[in-house]
């Protein structure tokens, strides 16, 4: 999925909650503040993985994970300072990645409604249909996705309408959708997931199948597992998830070519480049946590 600049940031070291526990001392702060998370408490999260830190200053996944949320509060905090809209939306749209990520749906709408309420853009009707899709409110999604101006219509618009459509029983309707992408074919990874969904719905599982591989091949290999997991709970893919070219399509691997450390195409935007640089090409690849992929990139 295209994530940049903080939406990069944020969102590449976000892992299924599950995959975070240790098993020493901070293994029940880190349960607390996983809890406290999920419920909107993020004050109090930010102080238990905190706590879960300190208890046991070994464990990356702690430190990394109390870093995260005390970046959250403070984004959530400049969202009512910033005053330029492209900063005031990118910090949005990685609070709203953020929140999705951990099934934080009410705070995902409340957070989308503002933004639409401040921008009313194509894409900030996109991010508020998607979070009311994620709580079930597939009429008021559809009626505010039809509200977009026509020439303003893309792939994702569609297929998000046609998700909201065949959750209704207007399967009709929603098929009708498909046979517009052919001109307006997904450019995203997000979207190709989506389309997966609206093809399940429609009994459509050799399509769903197709598309469920091309979300894998361009997501980012930072991100591949948490889209994997994804498909494996999303309630839209059950009727697909216990067939074997679903277990098969699991088995993708991405193209993207990515930077082990940085999550950049390359390790041409790494922050550590400069550390790296000075050893020769064997020893560069060989470092811990650096290296590029040499799949093909593909964004």
């Amino acid at each position: 999925m295209k994530l940049k600049g903080v939406l990069v940031g944020l969102l590449c070291v976000i892992l299924p909650a599950a995959s975070w526990a240790g098993d020493g001392n901070g293994k029940a702060q880190f349960a607390q503040g996983t809890e406290l998370l999920s419920k909107g408490d993020f004050e109090g999260a930010a102080k238990a993985f905190e706590a879960a830190a300190k208890a046991e200053p070994d464990n990356q996944n702690y430190q990394v994970r109390a870093a995260i949320v005390q970046r959250v509060l403070a984004m959530r905090q400049s969202l009512d300072e910033q005053t330029d809209n492209e900063k005031w939306l990118n910090t949005a749209k990685a609070l709203h990645a953020f929140y999705d990520e951990n099934g934080i749906h009410d705070q995902a709408l409340a957070l989308a409604n503002r933004a639409h309420t401040r921008l009313n853009t194509t894409e900030t009707a996109v991010m508020l249909a998607r979070s009311r899709l994620a709580l079930g409110m597939n009429s008021e999604a559809a009626e505010g996705l039809r509200g977009i101006t026509q020439s303003k219509i893309d792939a994702q618009v569609r297929v998000l309408l046609g998700l909201a459509l065949a959750r209704q029983g207007q399967k009709d309707e929603a098929a009708k959708l498909l046979t517009t992408l052919k001109d307006t074919a997904p450019e995203s990874a997000q979207c190709e997931f989506d389309l997966a969904r609206l093809h399940t719905l429609l009994g459509q599982h050799k399509e769903a199948t197709a598309a469920l591989v091309r979300c894998f091949e361009t997501t980012p290999p930072s991100g591949l597992d948490a889209i994997k997991e994804q498909a494996r709970t999303c309630d839209d893919l059950k009727p697909l998830q216990s067939k074997p070219e679903f277990k098969k399509a699991l088995d993708t691997q991405s193209k993207v070519a990515e930077s082990k450390c940085s999550k950049g195409p390359d390790c041409g935007k790494c922050p550590l480049k400069k550390k790296c640089q000075g050893k020769d090409q064997k020893s560069h690849e060989d470092c811990k946590g650096h290296g590029k992929s040499n799949a093909p990139s593909k964004p």
